[in-house]
């Protein structure tokens, strides 16, 4: 509950709290115009203020950290359970607060010359002080795992601001509120397994990672440089074969010293070889040549030689003085003397050619040698070299391969998720079939809520599960109004008033400003500050609601309403009759 709220200054005006309902008036005097506003006189700045003392953020847009109020603490008297405390903080120092024990009410605060409060104070760090509520009121762990309930947001719907959207719908508390924390959030309040609610959260954002990578891999550059999972496996099984076989011929490579000059050797007897086929070409031509020159050596036939003799004879008797027999032998001997030179020039090429056989066979003997050596191994640069070339293909096939797992994750995510997905609907469906006395509960103490206010145009509370998770909504006739809507939200915060003391867990109060009134009938806000007093008595928790004096409604004889309000009344007299004290921008 709720004790009191105070502050430094002694301009601030100080509020006493007490158990059931509590209504904090602000008035307009005799003296005010039509246009003197009730709306800075510290109705939801008091909504603030309690959010600022209960952990909230106080960043520099801060109402807290303005020059005004900069400089001043506010303390917040709380009494839960074994949690009664005074907690004090400034916008100064806006990550700490200072925590005292209670041991009787004194609203005393004395402040030191360094900025701190005087006396048996404990410094809470922001984030400490949030683990302690949370502990305190609902139960909540110290740690705070991704997607689970935070105390924050399980006040901010007992809490609610106007200025975030907190009167926009019964089911969010601000307009920022992501759908994963009102799920999360509510299915806690209504003890659902709120679990099921963070799970549909992560497959939301593994989904989320595959649509962007799927966009990504459709682009065009991207999608081309890609390629599909089944193209990838075929370059994969490629890749990994060459690496791997190049990978076995570096494991075998034998290192030999000298294999340079060995290589020059080679090449020489190479060079050799082919300069001996050469040369024997050219006496195998020489060889064709003097067996044709051989073929067509032989003597003059007789009958040629004699008309030959007869001629010269006959036309130069005088100088013809030789005879025919002697010519003959000469004839004879010419020819013998060619053919005995045909075949010496015959026998040195066939003696070259045998001789060149032997030198060819002996130089491919050696060069064969040679060859063997270095086939079995090469130099150390050859082998770095073939090592580089292995690493990379090796790295080649890697990259080939996380390409592979890459596109094949997301080809196969979405499928994955949706199965995924579909599991999680059946685990909420049946957890909710086996928790349906909560969610009837819930169902019933809406409809009761609503027909206190409506009769038979009660509003009907819908829980229902999707594929997203849990999803609710209200169904009244017209619903739409500012009034009905309004009406419905303060319906269901009672509902979650009563399910949590039925629970015995949360906060022991419930907080409206008077945005909850915008667009209400009289006689809806009777019954609804009427509802909220009998509820406040039968289940014991404190309801403080803000409204303007000009909006209160004509009650029954029998309903007391001038004991619910608060003594202390804001008024726009002077300027000084707000929360504050005094008037800043």
């Amino acid at each position: 509950m709720i004790r009191y709220l105070m502050s430094s200054d002694p301009r601030f005006k100080v509020l006493d709290f007490s158990p059931g309902l509590n209504i904090v008036l602000a008035d307009r005097t005799e003296s005010s115009t039509d246009k003197d506003s009730r709306n800075g006189l510290g109705k939801s700045s008091l909504v603030r203020l309690l959010h600022f003392l209960l952990g909230g953020t106080a960043d520099k847009k801060s109402l807290f950290r303005k020059p005004e109020l900069l400089d001043h603490f506010f303390t917040l008297g709380l009494d839960h359970g074994n949690l009664q405390v005074a907690v004090t903080r400034s916008g100064i120092s806006p990550n700490s607060h200072y925590v005292a024990g209670i041991t009787d009410w004194d609203r005393h605060l004395e402040i030191d010359p360094s900025g701190i409060p005087v006396g048996d104070w404990e410094e809470i760090r922001l984030q400490q002080w949030r683990h302690k509520l949370g502990g305190a009121f609902f139960g909540l762990p110290a740690d705070h795992p991704p997607f689970s309930p935070s105390v924050r947001s399980l006040l901010s719907y007992l809490i609610r601001r106007e200025r975030d959207g907190g009167f926009a719908a019964p089911f969010k508390h601000s307009h920022n509120q992501q759908s994963w924390d009102t799920q999360v959030s509510l299915s806690y309040l209504l003890d659902l397994r709120w679990s099921i609610q963070s799970e549909f959260e992560k497959l939301r954002k593994e989904q989320m990672k595959i649509d962007s990578l799927k966009k990504a891999v459709r682009s065009e550059t991207f999608g081309e440089a890609i390629g599909s999972a089944a193209e990838l496996r075929t370059e994969v099984a490629i890749a990994k074969d060459r690496a791997n076989g190049l990978r076995r011929q570096v494991d075998g490579f034998t290192v030999i010293d000298g294999y340079a000059d060995y290589l020059l050797q080679a090449d020489a007897l190479t060079r050799q070889i082919r300069e001996l086929d050469q040369q024997d070409a050219i006496d195998r031509e020489l060889l064709a040549d003097l067996e044709e020159v051989a073929a067509s050596e032989a003597p003059p036939q007789p009958e040629a030689l004699e008309y030959m003799w007869e001629s010269v004879n006959v036309l130069l008797p005088e100088q013809v003085l030789t005879r025919y027999e002697d010519v003959q032998r000469f004839h004879e001997s010419v020819i013998k003397n060619r053919l005995a030179y045909l075949n010496r020039e015959a026998e040195q090429a066939h003696r070259r050619v045998e001789e060149r056989h032997i030198e060819r066979e002996r130089a491919d003997s050696r060069r064969s040698e040679l060859m063997r050596l270095l086939s079995s191994g090469g130099a150390l640069d050859q082998f770095r070299e073939l090592e580089a070339e292995a690493a990379r293909l090796e790295g080649e096939a890697r990259e080939l391969e996380r390409r592979h797992e890459f596109v094949e994750t997301f080809e196969t995510g979405s499928t994955r998720t949706e199965q995924q997905r579909g599991e999680l609907l059946l685990r909420l469906k049946e957890d909710n079939r086996t928790r349906s006395d909560r969610i009837d509960r819930a169902i019933v103490l809406f409809q009761q809520y609503s027909e206190s206010l409506y009769g038979e145009r009660r509003g009907s509370l819908v829980i229902h599960e999707t594929s997203k998770g849990l999803a609710f909504d209200v169904e009244i006739t017209g619903r739409g109004s500012v009034g009905i809507d309004s009406m419905q939200i303060l319906c269901f915060d009672l509902m979650l008033m009563t399910l949590l003391h039925e629970r015995n867990t949360g906060p022991r109060f419930l907080v409206h400003d008077s945005h909850i009134f915008d667009g209400v009938d009289e006689r809806q806000i009777a019954n609804a500050l009427m509802l909220g007093a009998r509820l406040t008595e039968e289940l014991g928790f404190q309801y403080i609601v803000m409204m303007n004096s000009d909006t209160i409604p004509a009650f029954p004889e029998e309903f007391d309403f001038e004991k619910y309000v608060n003594p202390v009344r804001l008024t726009d007299a002077s300027g000084d009759g707000g929360l504050f004290g005094f008037k800043f921008d």
